[in-house]
């Protein structure tokens, strides 16, 4: 007994569905991520240390370079900081306490000059 052949349109239909099923599961799936990753993930606002730009006055913040929970990594940030902006103000901060400082200290005038 012959069996009967097996057309193109026979052969790729199983295939068509497959496809079809696949592409509506990854649409669905990359229309939840979004939401999903934002739930997980919280923007943070407050870190341990801060590298900020400060105008050339010194006295008004321009820019907040950078928020950083490690020391040694703030540290190398400043350090970048510095290097792409020479000659600019900029600050390391843990808290109110500076703990690197580019702008120009002010000294005192001596209140007795020697000459």
């Amino acid at each position: 007994m012959l069996r009967p052949r097996k057309t193109k349109t026979d052969f790729f239909a199983p295939m068509e569905d497959d496809i079809k099923q696949f592409w509506v599961a990854l649409s669905g799936v990359s229309s939840a991520a979004p939401r999903v990753i934002a739930k997980r993930m919280a923007t943070r606002r407050s870190f341990a240390h801060r590298i900020d730009l400060w105008d050339s006055t010194g006295e008004k913040m321009v820019e907040h370079v950078a928020g950083v929970e490690d020391f040694e990594l703030a540290m190398g940030t400043f350090r970048a900081a510095w290097e792409r902006w020479p000659g600019a103000n900029i600050t390391l901060q843990a808290g109110a306490k500076v703990i690197e400082d580019t702008r120009q200290v002010q000294t005192e005038t001596p209140k007795y000059p020697l000459a």
